[in-house]
């Protein structure tokens, strides 16, 4: 996505919005994520105690720098056009590089994130000041910590699989 209004997009950047997908049904999640590569969780291994599965999302992963400059290219010769406020191109996505599983425990919610990690990074665990509540679980044989915080009822991990 471009917008040209120097305005709202001084650096003249692209975006790229994806909806990803979206699964309520743990088979047909499982089933996508390997059809994409998706770093996702089998709930086998991850699945933590006394929760409940709710719902399964993959996103889409980033274009290249090649794709992106192309994109790019295209994007900025249509807005020379300058008959829309906002320039888009649909782009096909094979891969994805992030997947998520929600789980519930009452009026807990948690989520459980997979990255594919770029080599040379090092990942980033979740933060929240003044944990209200701190825990460690076991979740696939990775030793992860969730913090909460009492505003909201999310415990999010980061593993890559």
């Amino acid at each position: 996505m471009l917008i040209p209004d120097p305005k709202i997009n001084p650096d003249d950047t692209i975006t790229y919005v994806s909806n990803g997908y979206v699964f309520e049904d743990y088979d047909a999640y499982v089933a996508k994520a390997a059809q994409m590569n998706a770093p996702f969780l089998k709930i086998s291994e991850t699945y933590p105690k006394d929760y409940k599965f709710k719902r399964g999302n993959i996103s889409l992963k980033t274009p290249d720098e090649s794709l992106h400059q192309e994109l790019g290219k295209k994007l900025r010769a249509e807005a020379v056009k300058g008959d829309k406020e906002v320039y888009t191109m649909p782009v096909e996505a094979g891969e994805a590089d992030t997947a998520v599983l929600m789980f519930e425990k009452g009026s807990v919610k948690m989520e459980l994130v997979a990255h594919h990690i770029k080599e040379g990074t090092t990942p980033v665990p979740a933060y929240i000041d003044n944990p209200e509540k701190v825990e460690t679980m076991v979740i696939g044989g990775i030793e992860c910590t969730y913090l909460h915080n009492g505003f909201e009822n999310l415990k999010s991990f980061v593993l890559d699989r």
